[in-house]
């Protein structure tokens, strides 16, 4: 069942973080290589000579899965479950940053909701807490 409400709140909350901030990603990945600096490596490992181009990757589907979540979240649950495994196990790259990814661009954006706006606040957390618990499930194959 969609979360109308809730799915409202986020995009108002998308649209202004890209009138304040334009392109988050610089401030995401800044966030997100505070707190996995080795996170920054694996872009350049795994960029083939492109790291920005693989951030800019990263951001469209961070992107794709925030305004996915309320509406279709099982839709989100799978691309995880399909893409955390995989790359944790295949390519090194620890589901933890998955998790870091989420969080620094969910911080990023929430940062720009105005202090009284609880009910957008609240919205945010709740994909939050949504998110984290599902690359938790993919990453230790707790699918079904």
């Amino acid at each position: 069942m969609v979360d109308a409400e809730k799915l409202r709140l986020i995009e108002q909350s998308l649209l202004r973080a890209a009138e304040q901030i334009e392109d988050l990603t610089a401030p995401v990945m800044a966030r997100l290589d505070a707190r996995f600096p080795a996170a920054a490596g694996a872009f350049d490992h795994h960029g083939l000579g492109k790291p920005d181009k693989l951030r800019a990757e990263m951001m469209d589907n961070l992107i794709y899965c925030m305004m996915t979540w309320f509406e279709r979240p099982d839709e989100v649950r799978i691309l995880l479950y399909g893409s955390v495994p995989h790359h944790h196990e295949t390519l090194h790259v620890h589901a933890d940053w998955y998790a870091g990814l989420l969080e620094a661009g969910i911080d990023v954006i929430a940062d720009t909701v105005p202090p009284d706006a609880s009910d957008e606040r609240a919205a945010w957390d709740a994909m939050r807490e949504g998110m984290r618990l599902a690359v938790a499930e993919a990453r230790f194959g707790l699918v079904g």
